[in-house]
């Protein structure tokens, strides 16, 4: 399924889950999510790559970054490159 719900998260601020997203027909990235919430009401959000994932002309990767200032957004981008 493209949705497998792994584990439980608990790093001793924020409990939540680690989700695994993959398979979706057409899109050839495969993503583990994990949503978490401290006693606070801070919400944790996590998204990681876990495959690079190759295609017959090239490969793709997703990347996040988080800007440098406040409120420290964080960006979410698609790098693609060809295979020669």
């Amino acid at each position: 399924p493209p949705c497998d719900l792994q584990s439980a998260i608990d790093d001793g601020q924020h409990r939540g889950h680690k989700i695994g997203l993959s398979d979706f027909p057409g899109v050839d990235v495969a993503l583990e999510v994990v949503l978490g919430l401290s006693p606070a009401g801070e919400l944790l959000v996590e998204i990681e790559q876990t495959q690079m994932l190759f295609n017959k002309d090239g490969v793709r990767v997703w990347y996040a970054a988080e800007d440098g200032s406040p409120p420290h957004r964080i960006r979410l981008g698609l790098m693609a490159a060809p295979l020669r």
